[in-house]
């Protein structure tokens, strides 16, 4: 084999392409730099093939794709550069034959071309940082890449390498505020070199004002009335000490402008702008303002909220009736209607009568989304149709359009209404009961209010307050009923209603409960017990006294008589209330009867003994004193005849007639103890 090359020594290698003139022995011509498996040469690269036989001459060639161009062995032209897919050429001349041989591959005449610090960035936020750099080589690929820390004092904090297009370093304890260069070189796969140099700074903390405060233009009480653009005006204090701060305001969740503030900066105003579009989530609503704070390293701080309507419209009046049905009414009634604000809430809502008034000047509701209606007052109003006027204003200071709704009064206009009563209401002592009343609107008037009451003298008093009545509706009222046990017994509840004026009667029965059954039943039976025994002591003197005396016995008799038999029935009944009115009093009517029972008796036995005293002084004067062993006397009687025998004597005794003797015997009496008397038995005269 024939090494050829140029003058100076360059191996020249020559592809021989046959064609009918070849000569066999130019087969031989082949590439030795680059050989034929070679994919990249750099940009000084020498040409050099072999041959096997002599050859003349050698020339080689290059095509970019525009046509194939003489070059030299050396190959270092420098207006070619770097070119991928080049192909090359050498020709060889052998007598008269000329072989070739070509090869396609990439000339890459520069180092690596792109060099990045994918971190950290041009500030950190970790002292304990890792370096990550990349870099890439356009034709032939990195081959190798370096990284080498320095701090400010061009100390190395750290480096290393790595046999690839990416390369990290770990660096620990980095100074807060320092800056650090990153020195990177590299190598390609055919040699060629290159370097570059990043800085980055250590910054762990936003140590800037992380509270700025804020206000919306025209804001007043948090709403804002908004008819154009507004500024969100930021008053920043102290800016971030190492980096520069990007602070973005945020409406409704949604970042609408920005600005920075750099690193020395600060203590001033800044303005994002909130644009009016009703595309935008704050448009015509309430939305929450704040502000995201981030400084060049990573490092963020959040402001306080605030939250702010943004009023657009103007409220609305919707819905506006009355509550009632009614064709006419007297006094005030209650109308329904809505009133809404998407921005701001309604701030005060008024009415008026018939004609337009100034706003503000009309009568005020107390108006809340929970309410369901409003009366309205029609003081003053007179007697005829009506329009009422309703409109609201929002806490933008704005009115809305006005709603109407037709109505008659008549302020001298009556109501005409009925009551429904039970007959009868019945409640046990000493627990609740209750009456129902039923209310109906007869007229075609509303009836705005009635006030119902019942009560019964002694036992209750109730009221409820009827309202709203339209014409054909009716309610019912329930009264409650409390009573206690000494309301036993029969009473009249008295039903009432002020407008219009009308009365009503029920009757109320308090029955008795079961302590009070009891306590009747016991006390009926002692009665009963007391009407057997004097009844039997009543019977027995009825048949030894005269008609007058049985008429006396008998009449206060009675009375106590008739009640406990009447009480009985009434118990047997099962109306014990009216065994207990029956029983009020019994005690003195039993006592009245004993009384007489007694007085009866006692003047019974003093005739018994006058009687024993006329026909003993009688026979004394008629048969003489030895008829006085006829008189027994007993120790029962605590009586001395023989004193009125004495007191006798001592008197004159005109036995001419018994009247005259009779007058004597009473006068010698007086002033004598005869209680005792009423024990003396006269067996009549014993002539022993």
């Amino acid at each position: 084999m024939i090494d050829i090359g140029s003058s100076t020594g360059h191996k020249i290698g020559i592809l021989l392409v046959f064609t009918t003139l070849a000569i066999g022995s130019a087969a031989g011509l082949n590439w030795q730099t680059p050989d034929s498996t070679t994919d990249y040469i750099s940009g000084n690269q020498i040409l050099n093939v072999s041959y096997e036989n002599d050859i003349s001459e050698v020339e080689f060639y290059y095509n970019e794709g525009d046509g194939w161009v003489s070059i030299d062995a050396a190959f270092d032209d420098n207006n070619i550069g770097s070119v991928e897919d080049i192909e090359l050429k050498a020709n060889a001349t052998e007598s008269d034959n000329i072989s070739t041989n070509t090869l396609t591959l990439t000339r890459d005449a520069g180092g690596p071309d792109s060099f990045s610090l994918d971190s950290p960035g041009e500030f950190s936020n970790n002292e304990d940082t890792t370096v990550e750099v990349s870099v890439s080589d356009q034709y032939s690929g990195v081959e190798n890449i370096s990284i080498v820390v320095e701090n400010e004092n061009n100390d190395e904090e750290g480096s290393t390498e790595c046999d690839s297009d990416e390369c990290d370093l770990d660096l620990d304890n980095l100074d807060e505020g320092e800056e650090y260069s990153v020195e990177i070189s590299a190598y390609d796969r055919v040699g060629n070199s290159n370097s570059d140099i990043f800085s980055f700074t250590v910054d762990t903390e936003y140590d800037g004002d992380s509270n700025p405060s804020f206000g919306v233009e025209d804001e007043s009480n948090g709403i804002v009335y908004f008819n154009q653009d507004k500024d969100l005006t930021v008053d920043f204090g102290s800016a971030d000490s190492v980096s520069d701060t990007g602070v973005e305001c945020y409406v409704g969740g949604e970042g609408v402008d920005s600005f920075t503030v750099e690193t020395g900066e600060g203590d001033q105003e800044y303005t994002c702008e909130i644009d009016l579009r009703s595309s935008e989530d704050y448009y015509d609503t309430s939305a929450e303002i704040y502000l995201q704070l981030e400084d060049q390293a990573g490092n963020t701080a959040e402001s306080d909220s605030e939250t702010v309507s943004f009023d657009v419209n103007p409220p609305v009046v919707s819905g506006l009736e009355l509550s009632s049905s009614a064709e006419l009414y007297n006094s005030n009634f209650d109308i329904e209607f809505s009133a809404f604000d998407s921005a701001s809430d309604v701030e005060e809502v008024e009415y008026y009568f018939d004609s337009s008034t100034s706003y503000g000047e009309g009568s005020s509701l107390d108006y809340s989304s929970d309410t369901d209606s409003y009366e309205v007052d029609t003081s003053g109003l007179d007697a005829d149709d009506h329009t009422l006027y309703v409109r609201a204003k929002d806490e933008a200071g704005r009115w809305s359009s006005p709603k109407t709704v037709e109505f008659s009064f008549d302020p001298g206009a009556v109501p005409e209404i009925s009551l429904e009563i039970p007959e009868n209401v019945l409640v046990t002592a000493g627990q609740q009961g209750n009456v129902e009343v039923v209310v109906e609107n007869t007229g075609n008037l509303y009836v705005s209010s009635i006030e119902l009451t019942g009560s019964a003298e002694g036992v209750f008093s109730d009221s409820q307050s009827i309202s709203r009545l339209e014409p054909g509706e009716s309610v019912t009222a329930v009264l409650e009923i409390d009573t206690e046990e000494a309301n036993i017994g029969e009473h009249t509840i008295h039903i009432s209603t002020d407008s219009p004026s009308l009365t009503e009667r029920i009757n109320l029965l308090v029955e008795a409960n079961q302590d009070q059954r009891n306590q009747i039943d016991s006390d009926l039976s002692n009665y009963e017990n007391m009407l057997q025994e004097i009844e039997t002591n009543v019977t027995s003197l009825k048949q030894k006294v005269s008609e007058n005396k049985k008429q006396r016995l008998e009449s206060n008799f009675s009375v106590f008589k008739q009640k406990v038999e009447n009480a009985q029935t009434a118990v047997d009944n099962g109306d014990y209330y009216e065994a207990e009115e029956i029983l009020k009093g019994i005690d003195q009517d039993y006592a009245t009867a004993e009384s007489t029972y007694e007085a009866v008796q006692k003047e019974y036995k003093n005739n018994q003994f006058w009687m024993f005293i006329f026909l003993g002084i009688g026979g004394v004067v008629v048969l003489g004193a030895g008829a006085i062993g006829g008189l027994t006397y007993t120790d029962e009687v605590d009586f001395d005849i023989r004193e009125y025998i004495q007191n006798l004597q001592e008197i004159e005794i005109d036995t001419s007639s018994v009247e005259k003797f009779t007058d004597k015997i009473k006068r010698s009496m007086e002033g004598k103890d005869t209680s005792d008397a009423e024990d003396f038995e006269w067996d009549g005269f014993n002539n022993k």
